[in-house]
């Protein structure tokens, strides 16, 4: 409580991404959206939205890499938790910048771009394969 407002936390998020997605009548849409979400939950837990930071996004990066979840896991992973908060932001007019935007995954330069990716090349390591 903050002067008697209550602070939205992380799960609002979700909630809110599968009111205003066009898919949210998808099963299977849904189904990989709350997976990716939780796992982002299990990771950082369910702190106040304003609470969540770029750490947060990295510590969620390793904890999917000491679970062993391959590379390009993790980044399906990280662009549906970056894709839901940056849709929470939208919808509730907030300036604040995507927390989950632009995590670098460890020894890939693959980067989440407001829940787009793209590659960038790694200086004297040529193009990714």
């Amino acid at each position: 409580l903050l002067a008697g407002k209550v602070k939205p936390r992380l799960s609002a998020a979700l909630t809110k991404y599968l009111e205003v997605h066009p898919k949210r009548d998808d099963q299977k849409f849904r189904a990989i959206a709350v997976r990716a979400f939780n796992r982002a939950v299990a990771s950082i837990g369910d702190k106040p939205i304003a609470d969540v930071s770029r750490e947060d996004g990295h510590a969620l990066v390793k904890r999917l890499q000491k679970d062993g979840l391959a590379t390009g896991s993790i980044r399906r992973n990280l662009k549906s938790v970056c894709a839901i908060m940056a849709t929470y932001l939208r919808e509730t007019e907030s300036k604040r910048v995507n927390p989950f935007s632009e995590i670098a995954i460890r020894g890939r330069s693959w980067m989440i771009h407001g829940g787009l990716s793209s590659w960038s090349r790694i200086p004297g390591h040529g193009w990714p394969r």
